[in-house]
């Protein structure tokens, strides 16, 4: 389907995703969303009741903790959906699926909340990538390239403040998030303040 990209974005029978306008900030918006889940984690008041809890801390003196880990890579994927006629669920089919579900088990054992390919590392605008750092070279299952991977340095053992809509707005609090979210731009990497508190 050439038809649907830029004839100067196809180079050599493959798509350089990078020269596709607005690109980098899509991709920078897929980072933001996963970051803020881990901010929301640490946020959230009934979440953060189950540290204290009991039943979870045992003999931990530390409490409990939820940790989530993501993976990010760039790439085609097959859409489809699959099921019964009871229940049927979107499926996506792809080694590049196969890559971004391997970057998030290999969170774990990295010690990290977010790995990101290199494929997807590009992708980001250059304020964006200033902020992640380069943790391995690896070699995946099924390939002979060794590839970097990158991560996005997060402190969760904290406690983020509560969101408010501001005292004279008349938007509720989720208007004014969603209204952040659509005119993100690269200033958020240093202005953002859950993004800033979470690299402390």
């Amino acid at each position: 389907n050439n038809y649907l990209v830029p004839r100067k974005v196809i180079k050599r029978g493959a798509i350089d995703l990078r020269r596709i306008p607005g690109l980098d900030m899509l991709s920078d918006k897929a980072l933001v969303g996963f970051l803020k889940v881990i901010v929301e984690i640490n946020r959230d008041l009934q979440i953060l009741a189950y540290r204290n809890d009991p039943r979870l801390c045992g003999d931990n003196d530390d409490g409990f903790s939820l940790r989530m880990g993501f993976g990010l890579h760039a790439g085609w994927a097959i859409e489809g959906a699959v099921g019964s006629l009871q229940k049927v669920d979107a499926t996506y089919l792809s080694p590049h699926v196969n890559m971004a579900a391997r970057m998030e088990a290999a969170s774990r054992q990295f010690g990290v909340a977010i790995l990101m390919t290199r494929s997807f590392f590009k992708l980001l605008s250059e304020s964006a990538q200033s902020h992640c750092r380069k943790v391995d070279v690896v070699t995946v299952k099924g390939s002979n390239v060794p590839m970097p991977i990158y991560t996005y340095d997060t402190f969760q053992n904290q406690v983020f403040p509560q969101l408010r809509a501001p005292k004279y707005s008349n938007l509720a609090l989720e208007d004014i998030l969603s209204r952040q979210a659509e005119n993100y731009d690269a200033s958020a990497w240093t202005s953002d303040p859950d993004l800033t508190q979470l690299r402390w």
